[in-house]
């Protein structure tokens, strides 16, 4: 019922939770040098050194796709739910 009749509210939310599959931005921060005999580059990717999460990573497009996820969802239950009512009240399901 819900692919017949919401297709395009289905890939709306399919759209958003895509990114919400990476909450973190990627910087152009990088240092390089020597330890012993070896050289290293290294890139920050949101991560602070210490394993822990650096908040300035997070990624603004991440939060306010969260946001706009809670309203699709939102929006698409409702117009589930109303579905089913007019579908209800013609005997169309029992």
């Amino acid at each position: 019922m819900v692919h017949n009749y919401f297709a395009e509210e289905e890939q709306a939310i399919e759209d958003v939770l895509d990114d919400l599959m990476y909450p973190l931005t990627y910087t152009n921060v990088h240092d390089n040098g020597y330890l012993g005999d070896n050289y290293y580059i290294y890139f920050d990717t949101g991560c602070d050194g210490y394993n822990h999460l650096s908040f300035s990573m997070l990624s603004m497009q991440w939060v306010i796709s969260c946001v706009v996820l809670g309203k699709l969802l939102r929006d698409f239950r409702d117009k589930v739910y109303q579905l089913m009512d007019i579908q209800l009240e013609f005997g169309l399901i029992s």
